[in-house]
């Protein structure tokens, strides 16, 4: 039997043909290519960033990046932002074009955390690297230019399960819990039944095979806990691909928020597939980057400070 046909938008054609390959064997060779990559392709003069290493939970050292407007002096907003790659490849200069904007339209600080990855670190290393970087933030907001009170977590794909472990793991070492979540198509929880799981077998740029065998390498055995408890939710925005095997995992952490009486929004993407984004001169990427300034822009400083554009 074939591959199944998906109405792809054209503007993302180029990933029709794009499948990674996940094992333990390619995902440190995929990661020395991405070392020897730019990581930051185009110039954005109004952010600055400051190079940063966090002790984690085993004193080992995280490195970091601080984005941050660049004339900014007084304290702002801080975003703690844990990219994606299925907790085992390293940030692309996508992750780092997107959170420079964020840093540069939603006026804040940005904190972007290069945690360890699995499968040489699995988990729970990454989520407390991701959870101990966010505890570093609170305890040094004064010397980090940061309101404390308005610190927020985010993250894509695996980025998104790290952004809502901190969460977890706030609740669980008596912290405060973040400000707001942004969650772009996030990875949610280890059970793999919902039906865009049974759809998308075989969708491009990510599928549930791929889901399953990234599981099996992060945890490494392990038992893993969905972040759907009522007293660690915080407010938060979700995105969501349509050709996305994760894309009713992220419905149902939205509807699971609502129920607990989270303010959330909901952007569920048209034509789409897992990291759209990656193409940035689509009218869908903008309209979502507009969408994701604009929720942190709410959270940060309130609804009427909302742009129409970024």
């Amino acid at each position: 039997m074939g591959k199944k046909r998906y109405a792809i938008h054209r503007d993302f054609r180029l990933m029709r043909r794009f499948t990674p390959v996940v094992n333990r064997f390619t995902m440190p060779l995929v990661n020395i290519i991405i070392r020897m990559l730019p990581k930051f392709t185009s110039s954005m003069p109004n952010v600055r960033r400051e190079r940063l290493t966090i002790p984690s939970f085993d004193k080992k050292p995280v490195k970091a990046y601080m984005f941050s407007p660049k004339e900014a002096e007084e304290k702002l907003p801080c975003l703690v932002y844990f990219h994606g790659g299925g907790f085992m490849i390293r940030g692309v200069f996508t992750h780092y074009t997107n959170v420079r904007q964020y840093a540069e339209l939603a006026r804040c600080r940005v904190l972007y955390v290069d945690y360890r990855l699995a499968p040489k670190h699995p988990f729970p290393i990454p989520e407390k690297d991701c959870f101990f970087a966010y505890k570093w933030a609170l305890e040094n907001a004064e010397k980090l230019g940061i309101l404390r009170d308005f610190i927020a977590v985010g993250g894509d794909s695996a980025g998104g399960s790290l952004a809502c472990s901190v969460g977890l793991l706030a609740k669980e070492h008596g912290c405060p819990l973040p400000c707001f979540m942004l969650l772009i198509y996030p990875v949610i929880t280890d059970e793999m039944n919902t039906e865009s799981m049974r759809l998308y077998t075989d969708t491009p740029a990510w599928n549930a095979r791929l889901n399953r065998k990234m599981w099996e390498l992060y945890l490494n055995g392990a038992k893993f806990h969905p972040p759907f408890v009522p007293d660690a939710a915080a407010p938060a925005y979700i995105e969501t691909a349509e050709f996305d095997c994760l894309r009713d995992e992220g419905k149902a952490y939205y509807d699971f928020l609502l129920d607990c009486g989270c303010p959330a929004e909901l952007n569920e993407t048209k034509g789409t597939l897992h990291g759209y984004d990656f193409f940035r001169r689509s009218r869908i990427t903008a309209d979502s980057m507009v969408k994701r300034v604009n929720a942190l822009k709410n959270a940060f400083y309130g609804a009427s400070q909302n742009s129409s554009d970024a």
